[in-house]
């Protein structure tokens, strides 16, 4: 089973757990225990996940927060848990409009004082004993703070233990990853999932980059290739999203490597045997597309476009 496969597997088993409980209280303990034992197995293997990704250089792309990813190398040590700016830096990927709201109170907290929040707004759970009462302007970073955690780590707490359990039980790595900054961390698991033409184009050894590029791809007369070209930087027709979709249909990585794709760029092939009618074809582990013999730029673009939409369903997909 593949690394991604495991990781929908455990995410979806964790989500599908029974709703109806027995009605007898034995029955329904045991019943509790087997849920927290199968969630707790999905966390190890999440965690063992996310590990062989890194170690493989097979990058994550989404799915996995910038919170949780700190989480995994800093444990409770993370920098979210004890700064409002670094909680709230992580907030955003959940909520990313809660997240601008307490930054402008952090930013000017005499704004809070003024509208006469309390603890309490931030962490109804609190059992501080002046939860209630106004907050004063020393306070509002600590508010900040407990509203993040709240929504970040609170009642996650043994999810994430056994997740970083998964992470380092591998080979920990964490002193190895400790000195770096969030957004580094965040870059080295994910890579890049917003490319700009330029850096799409870029993951092509086009046949105009060279003789031997242009010997070996075999178009010959063929205007193919210069539409593809053409193609690639038009973004009205293939924005971020679709810029995205390509690359990983070509490559079957989730996101583009920070320094690219390097020696190991996709190379164009000339399938003369196969009709404007057909589709282009990827093949990820040559890291080659097949380009039928189109009979112009739009007829490309059209072919180009509904093999993408198809990614998922995996029609014309090697």
């Amino acid at each position: 089973v593949s690394i991604h496969r495991r990781a929908i597997i455990c995410t979806e088993r964790s989500r599908s757990l029974p709703y109806e409980r027995p009605n007898d209280e034995r029955d329904r303990q045991a019943q509790v225990m087997r849920d927290a034992i199968s969630l707790m197995r999905d966390a190890i293997s999440l965690g063992l996940v996310v590990a062989k990704c890194m170690l493989d250089d097979h990058l994550i792309g989404g799915g996995v927060s910038l919170f949780v990813l700190e989480y995994l190398v800093h444990g409770e040590e993370a920098d979210s848990l004890h700064s409002a700016r670094s909680a709230l830096r992580a907030l955003h990927g959940f909520n990313p409009e809660l997240a601008a709201s307490w930054s402008s109170i952090l930013e000017v907290p005499a704004a809070a004082v003024g509208s006469e929040l309390t603890l309490a707004d931030f962490d109804g759970e609190s059992d501080a004993a002046h939860k209630d009462a106004p907050l004063v302007v020393a306070q509002v970073p600590a508010a900040v703070l407990a509203g993040c955690v709240r929504r970040l780590h609170r009642g996650r707490e043994g999810a994430l233990a056994q997740m970083r359990l998964g992470f380092t039980k591998l080979e920990d790595l964490s002193i190895q990853l400790a000195p770096m900054a969030a957004e580094h961390l965040e870059s080295i698991f994910r890579g890049k999932v917003v490319l700009s033409a330029a850096e799409l184009r870029d993951c092509f050894a086009l046949p105009s980059s060279s003789a031997a590029e242009a010997a070996a791809a075999a178009f010959g007369e063929s205007q193919v290739p210069v539409w593809f070209e053409a193609l690639l930087v038009e973004e009205a027709v293939l924005d971020a999203p679709r810029r995205l979709q390509l690359l990983q249909w070509c490559t079957a990585r989730a996101a583009l490597p920070l320094g690219g794709l390097g020696d190991f760029k996709v190379t164009l092939r000339f399938d003369k045997d196969d009709g404007p009618e057909a589709l282009p074809v990827a093949h990820t582990c040559p890291r080659e597309l097949h380009l039928p013999r189109y009979e112009s730029a739009a007829q490309l673009q059209q072919k180009l476009l509904l093999a993408l939409d198809h990614i998922v369903d995996g029609f014309q997909k090697e």
